[in-house]
């Protein structure tokens, strides 16, 4: 039994460090997310000034469709007979 206890110890401590250093997937979104937070804002603020009425966002709708087709997403515009309707397409 002690050689279990002994054996089971070590196993433990010596895993330790590859498990603190992995990162879960909330950290690394979290981490993006910092990374490009002064773009967002950016973003964020260009879309107020534009104060565009409900479903006629048409230049609020451009501006994310363009970012996001700068991050090289592919996307698809005026989906569901609207405008302002975007989606991603794969």
């Amino acid at each position: 039994m002690k050689r279990l206890s002994l054996a089971l110890t070590t196993a433990l401590l010596l895993t330790q460090p590859a498990l603190a250093n992995e990162n879960t997937w909330q950290e690394k979104v979290m981490s993006f997310v910092d990374q490009k937070a002064s773009v967002y804002d950016i973003i964020a603020l260009d879309i107020g000034r534009l104060a565009e009425i409900g479903y006629l966002e048409i230049q609020s709708s451009k501006r994310l469709s363009d970012h996001l087709k700068a991050e090289g997403f592919k996307v698809e515009n005026g989906v569901a007979n609207m405008p302002t309707g975007t989606v991603k397409v794969n």
